[in-house]
């Protein structure tokens, strides 16, 4: 006898009411051609929230095309508000995203391309 057990292991948050998978986001965004590496974030400016996408490519991609693109997979509400282009990710000692540097640009993190959409 053999047990499965299907774990789900997307970040849930919640914003304007609405319940938010941010690996569901991650995903539809990682299937545009050019990008190599996404994390997408939660982020709190002026007591607002905010979803934000960070991402690496292979080359310069206009934001306008990614939004394009995922909106055929996610609803409004999933879109990110701004689309932040890095060289590359910060990482932790222990191989992991380093989501504080992510949301610092005083961190050193060099932000190529970053979109709005608030």
């Amino acid at each position: 006898m053999q047990i499965w057990f299907a774990i789900n292991t997307f970040l849930k948050i919640k914003i304007n009411g609405h319940r938010i998978e941010l690996g569901e986001i991650e995903d539809a965004i990682s299937n545009y051609q050019y990008i190599k590496k996404v994390k997408v974030l939660k982020q709190e400016i002026n007591k607002r929230e905010f979803i934000t996408a960070y991402y690496t490519a292979d080359k310069k991609i206009a934001i306008s095309k990614i939004r394009e693109f995922i909106s055929s997979f996610l609803p409004k509400y999933m879109i990110p508000s701004f689309f932040i282009e890095l060289e590359e990710f910060p990482y932790t000692l222990n191989g992991k995203i380093n989501k504080k540097m992510l949301n610092s640009k005083k961190s050193g993190v060099k932000w190529w391309n970053v979109g709005e959409n608030v």
